[in-house]
């Protein structure tokens, strides 16, 4: 019986395998390629300290960004706005600036979204 042990043994150990008496080992765990790594969502002070820099980031990781609240989510809409003008996106960002116009007709927001996009809330609270 011992002869037959060590012979398994030798050629395991000849394939590179683990015999049938030996702990198998550990599994190797490695993140998979594919899957894509959670963050945490980026807080506003975080977007709007990268938006001078990094615009196109900053509208890449506004969908991960969460609001804690009404002003929060105002906040977001303005950077948003605001990196879509920093870009270039001029109607695009007028069409977001509306869009904000519409949910927060009297926010506190209206003044600089209507100097960055030209666009202006109407006195019903739909925009031109």
């Amino acid at each position: 019986m011992a002869r037959v042990a060590e012979r398994q043994r030798q050629i395991a150990a000849e394939r590179d395998e683990p015999t049938a008496h030996a702990a198998p080992e550990p599994a190797k765990t490695e993140p998979a390629a594919n899957v894509p790594e959670q963050r945490a969502a980026p807080s506003v002070e975080e977007l709007e300290g990268e938006l001078a820099a990094h615009p196109d980031q900053v509208l890449r990781r506004l969908a991960d960004a969460l609001p804690r609240g009404e002003r929060e989510a105002q906040r977001l809409s303005l950077l948003e706005v605001r990196a879509l003008v920093l870009r270039g996106e001029i109607g695009p960002a007028r069409t977001k600036a509306r869009g904000y116009f519409e949910r927060w007709p009297a926010g506190p927001d209206t003044a600089a979204l209507e100097q960055l996009t030209g666009a202006h809330p109407t006195a019903d609270g739909a925009t031109p």
